[in-house]
This record gives C-alpha cells, sequence and structure tokens, in this order.
C-alpha cells in the first residue's frame, strides 16, 4: 500500500508571467495551430473539409489570403482566385467545381462560414428559404411546400386587402384561397361582408349596419347592402 505525500496542486494559462515550464506544449508545424495542432493555422484550409481533423491544412486560394479554416470560403473582402461566374458558387467538396446554385433564375448564392450548404443570395418577390422555394405569408403558387420554381412562381394571395400576412396561414399557400380574413370580412377572396355588417366596394373594410331598429334572421342582424338599411324582414 502507498500513500502521497505533500502534494500540491497549480495551474497554469496564458499570459504575462514566468513560463510554466511543466505544461508540455506542441511545436506545430506550418499550417497548423491549436493546443494539439489539430486546427488550420490563419491562411489555411482543410483540403478534404468532410474529414474534419483527419484531413490536411493547405493554403487558401483568395486574394487576401484569409478564408474559413474549415471550408476554405473566403472571408468578406476576399475572392477566390478561381472564382465561379454568376448563379455558380464553388462546391467544398473535392475536386471544388463550379456548381450550378440551387435557385431560381439564376440568382447567386454562398456559402456561410463553416456552412457545406449554399443560401440563395437574394430570392424572387414572394419567396424564401435557403433555395428560394418556400412561398412567404400571403403568396402561394408551386413553392408552397418547398416545389421546384421551375414552372411556377408564387403570387400573391387575392384577398382584397383583408388578411394580415404576418399571421401564419392567412391564406392557403398551395391553392391562394383566403382563410383568415380581417375587417369583418369572409369568403374565399375575402369578398363579403360578415351579417351585420356592409361596405360599397369588396376592398373596403366592413361597417356595422346603422339600424334603428335592431332586425334579426336567423339570429345575426341584416341590412340591405344597396342603401344601408335594415331589412324588412322581422321575426317575432
Amino acid at each position: 500500500r502507498g500513500y502521497l505525500n505533500n502534494v500540491r496542486l497549480v495551474s497554469a494559462r496564458r499570459g504575462a508571467g514566468p513560463p510554466a515550464g511543466w505544461v508540455q506544449t506542441c511545436s506545430c508545424p506550418t499550417g497548423y495551430d491549436g493546443d494539439f495542432c489539430d486546427g488550420c493555422s490563419a491562411g489555411f484550409r482543410r483540403s478534404a473539409p468532410a474529414d474534419g481533423a483527419f484531413s490536411p491544412c493547405e493554403p487558401c486560394s483568395c486574394r487576401g489570403g484569409s478564408c474559413d479554416p474549415l471550408t476554405g470560403d473566403c472571408y468578406s473582402g476576399d475572392q477566390s482566385s478561381g472564382d465561379c461566374s454568376a448563379g455558380s458558387y464553388r462546391d467544398p467538396w473535392p475536386p471544388r467545381a463550379c456548381v450550378k446554385c440551387p435557385c431560381p433564375e439564376g440568382r447567386s448564392c454562398s456559402l456561410a462560414a463553416g456552412s457545406l450548404d449554399p443560401r440563395c443570395d437574394r430570392c424572387p418577390a414572394g419567396t424564401t428559404g435557403d433555395d428560394c422555394n418556400v412561398c412567404q405569408e400571403g403568396f402561394y403558387g408551386g413553392a408552397a411546400r418547398g416545389d421546384s420554381l421551375s414552372t411556377q412562381t408564387c403570387r400573391p394571395c387575392q384577398c382584397n386587402g383583408h388578411i394580415d400576412v404576418s399571421v401564419a396561414g392567412s391564406c392557403d399557400r398551395g391553392s391562394g384561397e383566403c382563410l383568415k380574413c380581417v375587417n369583418n370580412t369572409k369568403g374565399p377572396s375575402c369578398e363579403s361582408c360578415l351579417r351585420g355588417f356592409y361596405h360599397s366596394r369588396a376592398a373596403d373594410a366592413c361597417k356595422a349596419c346603422d339600424c334603428s331598429v335592431k332586425v334579426f334572421l336567423s339570429g345575426s342582424v341584416q341590412c340591405v347592402t344597396a342603401v344601408l338599411k335594415c331589412s324588412s324582414l322581422v321575426l317575432f
């Protein structure tokens, strides 16, 4: 049986002061960095990003010299020495060829730092998503469920201005049917008024009927839209 005696634990940290000679440090080769030389240093990237730390580090191919150490993407202000044409991006996977962006109308795309999947830079009006293949609220069409935009784009829902596009599900993004009409309207295009309300045009908000005598038909107040008067039908 053994014993430890007179033991003292100490720690070290980076900074000014006397060197801690008992702490082991690695002397990294060119292009590598980190306590265990397991990362790429500034100006270098992984030659095969999918292999992670098992992939060797190689110099970035950027005019400014700086890039993402994993994907090799040039940082803002830098450009690759082998730029791809508009509407294409450089695939981070070997052999790092130029690949067409998954965006409609030949729009450009880019890779965020650390990402292996491209994102469209500017989506057409009414669309959203990494690939611009989803209709925004208030729009409908071929991209309602992430379908291809090659044959059909997103169009505004025809609700006569009576939906709140900030509310999810205000209109069906597949058919364009208005689902959450506001301003006391109803109908597939929010073209009609609720009982007890009227308007002169479909685009106008519906106002409450101004009746001197409340008239009920099937339990709801009615008024004649043309003359804005109460209905002559009275239930007793």
